[in-house]
This record gives structure tokens, C-alpha cells and sequence, in this order.
């Protein structure tokens, strides 16, 4: 009976990382080293800088158990625990999240037997003390398996993935817990093939209303036949009560019978409008899928980027910048017999407004699997490269410019000179509005049957100081000096963010005046919570010249103001 279990690091210093363009440090490299084969699952950070890894540990060719690995900011390793089932059987990490309290959940999926396997969820304190497991079987005591996790603002969980019904006969299913673990209900959705039907992520708003999309087989039903089309994209949408609300079923125009298209990812934009990433393949070729419903299940439009090569291009993740824009992470065939790492940007109506792509070199194939987004819009794509037959796989981690330009890539190749993957991200944003410090980059992935954690840092972003036009920064008391207000960028071009930290609830009016002082545009007025927060300027037809913005906090009658320059340039 296993009893004992070693946690232990290795720190590697800069091997074999290449970097374009000094914009980028490689801060630490830490080696997770267990006893026997580590897989990675998925990175999370929490509010206090802390970043928590979760896989599996292989002890055996049916046995496993889950890790939770924490490191600090500086990459010391700060706790580590495992979680072996009661089944003690093979046991696996799917996915990981963590809420605004500092509690870190992992879901996953345990072995019962042979043939049968449930959906667990674990919950840790900020102590990395476990709080319960959870592990829930569908009543008909089918193969359940778990593909994605996300977590509210109350600590309720929900989860996406399938059950196993038979051979080729899956389901998609839907659970959601509380912040105690139990259970509050679960939703199943069977294609109309009554075929395979994977769901791959989920997405869940203010309300609680739960969306997930995935892949599943479909059928046209006509009159006196039936005509199957291949896999669809389909998305579904459920009340907080877990009632299915509607239904999305995406195939390219219905022009090609067994098509196969899925969705692999999935977002909300601040109106609750659904955006959804993958593939579609028409012709047998991948090409990179983009869609976008209303928060009703109303299609709004489809966007198919096709790379050069007219070859397998893929969108893994997606994502919604603070300004509505939709940015998808992939990859692209340069026909070439290779790939490139790939991001597009399309603002909210799907007008593309900039597809981007970044080569490790002239024959390698590079993949993109995971993205996330910092504060200003820059995206960050990490996978693999390598050259097939020659040399193994390195991780490869491509930032993307809001503008679109690479504006770094870093490669990560282990001392052992073997393969390595890079399969998750996490962006961490400076909490620091006046600063705007750059944001900090973590991946994981697997190295060499082990797993490797690896910090980026940026240089920081420090503007000048404000200009104010009278001294009429006008502190209530001491805890007002947590209100900041800034506005970035600036000079502005076409728009700028402006971004507020509220030190308590209250009530924010932001108005731009031109040099006569005439009110020209308000840009945010109403009762907002503590907090930070963000409102996004839009140029329009202002003329270049130099402006100037009025900040009123209030409170309890009380006011805070804030006056400061803004330019607009042409």
C-alpha cells in the first residue's frame, strides 16, 4: 500500500530558450519530479501571486494519483499534496480553477474499475488543506469523464465533459455543485445521430445560465431519408437551474454532407454574448471556426479564417478583450508540410482585423493549444515546436500585440533534450492601475515523462506622471487613497481604456472637456461596486488636440475629483 510520497524541484536556469526581441526574461524554470510518470492538467493562479500545477502522478499501468503542486512568485515550491481515490485506482487531473478567497479546485476523473470511471472534485483552502471530494457517478452508472471547470463569484462549480453510454454513443454532460460539494443537478444532451457528443469547454454569466459547446454526430431528418452531417459544432445554453434553454447545431451551411466541425472553446463578452472557437472541415481540410450567438441563442455570424496553404488550420482557445474585440489562439499550415502558431483578432460585428502568425523556423511545426489575454488587449499563445524526425518538441510561447505584431516568442528546450510540451497558461495582471505594470506569463507542460513550470516577466510600463489642472485631488480620509483612475493608451489614436479602482461602492462620473472646457463626451456615469474596473473610450469624430478628463467619485455626499490631460492625435 503506497503511503509515502515525495515532493521534490529541480531549477534550471535559461536552457536552450531563444527569445526575438529583448521584451522578454525567463525568470525561473522549475521541474516537478514525482515518482514515476508526471502528466500535466492544467496552471491557475490566485490573487496573492501564488500558481498551483495539477496532474497525475503514474505509479503503475492502472494506477495514478492527482497532484497540487503551489509555487510562490519567486518559483519556490510552497506546498503539495496527492489524492488517491477510495478505488485506488488510476486517477487523473482534468482541470484546475481558483475563486477570489484562495480556494483551488481540480476536477477530474477516477477508475473505479476496468470499465467504469466517475467525475471528482476536490476543493482546497489557501492552506492547501482539502476541504471535500466530491465524486459524483450519473445515475445509470455510465463512464462519466470531465473536459472543463469553471467556478462563480459564490463558489459554485460547473463542469463540462461526456458519459459513455456505449461503443459510439456519448453524451454531453453538464454538472453543477456548490460551494459545500454537493451536487445541485446535472444535464445531458444526445445529438440527433444518437452518436458520439463531446463537450470541451463551458462558460458561465452573472446569472448563473451555463453554456457549453462541443463536437456531436448529427442528422438532417428529411421526409423519406435521412442524411447524416458529420460532426457539428453545437452549443447549449442552461438556466441556473441547469434547464436547457436552447440549442445551436453549427454545420458549414449544411453544403457538405459529413463535415466536421467542433467547438473547442468558448466566451462571453460583457452583454452576454455567446462566442464560440474551433474548426471546421468541409473538405476534409481543417479551417479555423468563429461564432457568435446572442445571449438567446440567436445566430449572429460565422467566421472561417483559411491559411495560405488552403491546408489544417485550428482554433484551440478563444477570448474577449475589455473592448468587445473576439481573439482566437491556433494554428495555420504554411504549406510547407509545417505549421505556424496562429492568432486573429475580429471585433464584435466579425470584421477581421488582423490574423497573425509566428514561425520557430522554416521547416518546424509549430502549434498553438493555449492562450489567455493580458489587460490591453495582448494575447499570449503557447504549444510546441519542432521538426519532425529530427528533433523533439520544445515549448514554444508566442506574444501576440493587441495590434497584432509578434512582439516577443520564447522557446523552451529541458536539459534532457527530449520532448517537451507546453499545454496551459496562466496571465497574471498587475493589480497596480496607476503603473500598468506589464503582465506576468506562466506555462506547464510536460518535459521528459516529468512536468516544468516556467515564468516569463515583461519589462514594466511606466508612464508619465498625470498633469493635473488645479490642485483638486480632495481625499475624504486615508481610505480614499486607494481611488485611482488611468487611462491608456494615451495619446489616443482611435480608443483608449480607462481603468478605475473604487475603494468603496459609489458613484463614478468620467467626462472628457475640450481646451474651453465644454463637456465633449461622458464616458462612464453610474453607481459602481469596489473595486476595479474598466470603460472604453471611443474616439469618434473628436478632432486631434489636446482634452482633458473630470473624474467625480461619491460617497456618503462626499466627493473625490480627479481632472488630467488626454490627447488625441491623428
Amino acid at each position: 500500500m503506497r503511503k509515502v510520497y515525495i515532493f521534490s524541484i529541480l531549477t534550471f536556469f535559461l536552457i536552450s530558450t531563444i527569445t526575438i526581441q529583448a521584451q522578454v526574461t525567463q525568470e525561473w524554470v522549475r521541474k516537478f519530479v514525482g515518482s514515476g510518470l508526471d502528466n500535466p492538467a492544467g496552471i491557475a493562479a490566485d490573487n496573492s501571486g501564488n500558481i498551483y500545477i495539477t496532474g497525475n502522478n503514474n505509479w503503475g499501468f492502472s494506477t495514478a494519483d492527482i497532484y497540487l503542486v503551489r509555487y510562490n512568485s519567486s518559483g519556490l515550491q510552497t506546498g503539495g499534496i496527492l489524492y488517491n481515490s477510495p478505488y485506488n485506482n488510476h486517477d487523473q487531473a482534468k482541470a484546475i480553477a481558483t475563486d477570489i478567497n484562495g480556494n483551488v479546485y481540480v476536477a477530474g476523473r477516477v477508475s473505479v474499475n476496468s470499465s467504469t470511471s466517475d467525475i471528482v472534485v476536490i476543493k482546497y483552502n489557501s492552506s492547501m488543506t482539502q476541504q471535500w471530494a466530491t465524486i459524483f457517478n450519473t445515475p445509470e452508472n455510465y463512464i462519466d469523464d470531465v473536459n472543463a471547470m469553471k467556478v462563480d463569484g459564490s463558489g459554485n462549480i460547473y463542469l463540462a465533459g461526456s458519459i459513455v453510454k456505449g461503443a459510439f454513443e456519448y453524451d454531453y454532460l453538464t454538472v453543477k455543485l456548490n460551494s459545500d460539494g454537493t451536487v445541485l443537478w446535472h444535464s445531458t444532451y444526445d445529438g440527433t445521430a444518437n452518436g458520439i457528443d463531446i463537450a470541451n469547454d463551458l462558460a458561465v454569466d452573472a446569472a448563473g445560465n451555463v453554456f457549453v459547446t462541443g463536437s456531436s454526430a448529427g442528422v438532417t431528418r428529411r421526409v423519406f431519408f435521412n442524411l447524416s452531417t458529420g460532426y457539428d459544432a453545437v452549443t447549449i445554453k442552461y438556466n441556473a437551474d441547469g434547464v436547457q434553454q436552447w440549442v445551436q447545431r453549427y454545420n458549414f451551411s449544411n453544403r457538405f454532407l459529413s463535415a466536421q466541425d467542433a467547438g473547442n472553446s468558448i466566451a462571453l463578452d460583457a452583454s452576454g454574448n455567446v462566442f464560440v472557437a474551433g474548426y471546421t472541415a468541409p473538405g476534409g481540410n481543417r479551417n479555423c471556426l468563429t461564432l457568435k450567438y446572442s445571449n438567446d441563442g440567436i445566430f449572429q455570424w460565422a467566421q472561417i479564417f483559411n491559411g495560405s496553404s488552403n491546408q489544417n488550420d485550428e482554433a484551440r482557445k478563444i477570448a474577449i478583450d475589455i473592448s468587445g474585440n473576439v481573439i482566437i489562439g491556433g494554428y495555420t499550415n504554411n504549406g510547407l508540410g509545417s505549421s505556424d502558431v496562429l492568432a486573429v483578432k475580429y471585433n464584435t460585428a466579425g470584421v477581421q482585423q488582423w490574423a497573425s502568425s509566428y514561425t520557430a523556423g522554416s521547416n518546424t511545426v509549430d502549434v498553438g493549444t493555449a492562450m489567455g489575454l493580458d489587460n490591453f488587449g495582448n494575447a499570449y499563445v503557447t504549444g510546441q515546436t519542432s521538426v519532425p524526425g529530427i528533433v523533439n518538441s520544445d515549448y514554444l510561447t508566442v506574444k501576440f500585440t493587441s495590434s497584432g505584431t509578434v512582439g516577443w516568442a520564447a522557446r523552451y528546450n529541458g536539459p534532457e533534450n527530449q520532448t517537451d510540451i507546453a499545454s496551459s497558461i496562466a496571465v497574471v495582471n498587475s493589480s497596480r492601475i496607476e503603473s500598468l505594470l506589464s503582465a506576468t506569463v506562466y506555462v506547464f507542460g510536460s518535459s521528459n515523462n516529468d512536468v516544468v513550470t516556467i515564468k516569463y516577466s515583461q519589462p514594466s510600463v511606466v508612464e508619465p506622471p498625470p498633469i493635473f489642472l488645479s490642485p483638486n485631488k480632495n481625499f475624504i480620509d486615508e481610505n480614499t487613497k486607494a481611488f485611482n483612475i488611468y487611462n491608456f493608451p494615451n495619446p489616443v489614436h482611435t480608443y483608449s481604456n480607462f481603468y478605475f479602482e473604487l475603494p468603496s461602492d459609489g458613484h463614478i462620473r468620467i467626462s472628457l472637456h475640450d481646451a474651453l472646457g465644454r463637456t465633449v463626451q461622458i464616458i462612464a456615469d453610474g453607481f459602481y461596486r469596489a473595486g476595479a474596473h474598466s470603460k472604453m473610450f471611443k474616439r469618434n469624430n473628436l478632432s486631434a488636440g489636446e482634452y482633458y478628463y473630470r473624474s467625480v467619485f461619491t460617497r456618503e455626499g462626499k466627493e473625490i475629483v480627479e481632472t488630467r490631460k488626454l490627447l488625441i492625435q491623428k
